[in-house]
C-alpha cells in the first residue's frame, strides 16, 4: 500500500476534535501539526484533516469506505459514527454484505462501514468515488484516466449493469486502492472541495506529470497545488520537499517564507519555494 496517497477532509474548525475521535474509534493516532492540519494514522494508513475556517459540506460523492472483517466491530464502529450524525443506509444485511451501513458522522464525514464476512481485504480504509448527475456513465472513463496517470496502477475488476454503468469497481493508483461506481439515483450532492485526494510527489517532474495528466480534457486549476479533474474530483499534488519546508516548525522564519511563496502559486513549484525558504 502506498502511503504517499491519502484522502483529505475539510472542516470549519473541528479538525483536531475529529482527528481525536477517529483515532480513538479506530485504534490509531492523531497529531495536530499546527492549528490548520491534523494527521490521523489508522489501520496503517494516513488521513489528513484541514481546518478551512468557514462552513464546508463534505460530499458523500467521495466517501470513506471501511472494510471490517468482524460483524461486532462493524456494529461498534457504525453506532459510534451514527451518534450525533445521520444514517444514509441503516445498518443491516444487504446483497453485497452480511453487515453494512452508510452514515454521515457528527462532523459531516461520510463513511460506508462494510462487513467483509471474515474475508481479509488488502486495504481497510478505501476512498470511494460516486459518479452522479451528468457524470453517470463516466466511471469507467475516469478510472482509465487515473490508472493511466499513475505508475503501478491497474483495475481489479468492475461489475456493470445492463446499461454499462459501473455498479462497483476496485482499482489501484500506484498501489493505493480506491472504489468507484456510477449512481443514477436522485442525489443532492456532487464532488466538491470537502473531500479530496492528496498525492505526495518525489520531485518536480513527477508533480508536473500528475498535474498535466489530471487536468487534461477539461480540468480546472485551483490554488496551492489543488486541481479539479474533468469529472469534478479534487486532487492535491504536493511535492514532499515543499511539505517538509512548510511543516518546519523548528525554523519559523524560514517556514513562513516558504508558506508565503507557496500561497502565491497554483501548481506547486519547488525551486522558488526552496529559494524563499533558504533566504
Amino acid at each position: 500500500m502506498n502511503n504517499d496517497i491519502y484522502p483529505c477532509v475539510l472542516f470549519e474548525r473541528e479538525a483536531a476534535d475529529a482527528g481525536t475521535f477517529y483515532a480513538d474509534l479506530y485504534g490509531g493516532t492523531a497529531s495536530s501539526e499546527n492549528p490548520f492540519v491534523t494527521m490521523v494514522d489508522v489501520f496503517g494508513q494516513k488521513l489528513m484533516l484541514l481546518n478551512y475556517g468557514m462552513p464546508i459540506d463534505k460530499t458523500p460523492a467521495l466517501n470513506l469506505h471501511l472494510n471490517i472483517d468482524d460483524d461486532a466491530e462493524v456494529d461498534r464502529i457504525f453506532n459510534a459514527l451514527k451518534e450525533g450524525g445521520r444514517e444514509l443506509m441503516p445498518l443491516g444485511s444487504y446483497p453485497w454484505s452480511p453487515r453494512y451501513g452508510w452514515v454521515n458522522d457528527r462532523f459531516g464525514t461520510s463513511w460506508q462501514v462494510y462487513g467483509t464476512g471474515g474475508a481479509t481485504q488488502p486495504q481497510t480504509l478505501v476512498p470511494s468515488l460516486m459518479f452522479v448527475g451528468d457524470k453517470v456513465g463516466k466511471c469507467s472513463e475516469a478510472m482509465e484516466l487515473y490508472t493511466s496517470t499513475f505508475l503501478n496502477s491497474r483495475s481489479n475488476g468492475a461489475k456493470k449493469d445492463d446499461k454499462g454503468n459501473v455498479m462497483h469497481a476496485d482499482f489501484e493508483i500506484d498501489g493505493y486502492h480506491l472504489y468507484a461506481m456510477d449512481s443514477e439515483g436522485p442525489h443532492a450532492f456532487d464532488f466538491n472541495n470537502g473531500v479530496s485526494m492528496l498525492v505526495l510527489t518525489d520531485d518536480q517532474a513527477q508533480t508536473d506529470h500528475y498535474w498535466s495528466s489530471l487536468l487534461a480534457g477539461g480540468g480546472k486549476e485551483m490554488q496551492c497545488g489543488w486541481l479539479e479533474d474533468r469529472y469534478g474530483v479534487r486532487w492535491q499534488i504536493a511535492p514532499k520537499a515543499i511539505i517538509a519546508m512548510v511543516g518546519d516548525n523548528a525554523n519559523p522564519e524560514k517556514q513562513q517564507s516558504a508558506i508565503a511563496e507557496m500561497m502565491k502559486q497554483i501548481k506547486l513549484e519547488i525551486a522558488p519555494i526552496e529559494a524563499a525558504y533558504n533566504g
